[in-house]
């Protein structure tokens, strides 16, 4: 099955401008990482990858896996796909994907397009400036679907150090995972046995671990929540947020705090009546 480019960013969070490299990876490949003559590997792209360059990893084969790498240092997005089918993110460390221009500025962990069959599996993916993962933010046709995070780390903290821009002591970002849909599309979310934290203190209000709105029918199995300010925001597509807390909540704006983990399978879905 043909696949869509998935572009993995790498840029400097310090020092003077860079004469930045794009490197080309593409199936079959065995050159020297020119758009005329790829790499044939993904780790090729990012062995030659220096602060500031950008590796292209171009369309073709039958699925995608980036394993064991350490994606960080970014002042874009640090893994940004259009729209891939069949992509695998395993054992990974994703973090530091910072964007400051005079305030704070989207910069995602992982975004992508209508993406289909992705899995996020065992990796980490911390200090950001959006959401540890987002899709779709352009909303695009025919809309994302099939999306499972398993295992995963999510979190945000004040920043030990000014980072890029941001002073420390401020939570540069914003969610978890945070959904956005095309309208004529239902899209599928899984996330299982994954753990958030942090998401409390930022620049927005209602901060939320996880933000998941509009056209999704989402299942949740083993996530534990803890140190955020709302555990699960809930927004359908014509209706009104639904903060989840634990205990007693005294209505749709009660605010999700301290230490709350679900350990049994729960199911939300996005339908809310209008």
């Amino acid at each position: 099955m043909s696949k869509f480019p998935v572009f993995c960013f790498y840029f400097a969070l310090a020092g003077g401008p860079l004469a930045a490299t794009e490197w080309h990876v593409a199936p079959g490949g065995s050159g020297d990482g020119s758009p005329g003559d790829p790499f044939g590997a993904i780790q090729d792209g990012i062995d030659a990858a220096q602060p500031g360059d950008t590796v292209t990893v171009g369309s073709g084969g039958d699925y995608l896996s980036i394993k064991d790498c350490e994606i960080r240092k970014s002042s874009r997005d640090c893994l940004d796909m259009s729209a891939p089918e069949g992509v695998l993110i395993e054992g990974s460390s994703i973090h530091h994907c910072l964007n400051w221009q005079e305030q704070r500025e989207d910069a995602h962990g992982i975004v992508g397009g209508p993406v289909r069959n992705l899995t996020v599996r065992d990796t980490e993916i911390h200090t950001f400036s959006g959401d540890a993962l987002q899709f779709d933010p352009s909303r695009s046709t025919p809309g994302w679907d099939d999306i499972t995070v398993e295992g995963c780390t999510l979190w945000l903290a004040p920043l030990a150090s000014p980072e890029n821009g941001f002073p420390a002591g401020t939570a540069p970002g914003e969610n978890a995972i945070d959904t956005k849909t095309y309208s004529g599309n239902v899209s599928n979310l899984t996330i299982h046995d994954t753990i958030a934290y942090g998401f409390r203190d930022g620049f927005i209000n209602n901060m939320a671990a996880f933000n998941l709105k509009e056209n999704i029918d989402a299942t949740l199995d083993g996530v534990t929540v803890y140190d955020s300010e709302i555990a699960f925001r809930l927004r359908g597509p014509d209706a009104g947020a639904n903060e989840y807390c634990p205990g007693d909540c005294s209505g749709p704006d009660s605010i999700f705090d301290d230490d709350f983990e679900t350990g049994d399978t729960s199911r939300w879905s996005s339908a809310f009546p209008p």
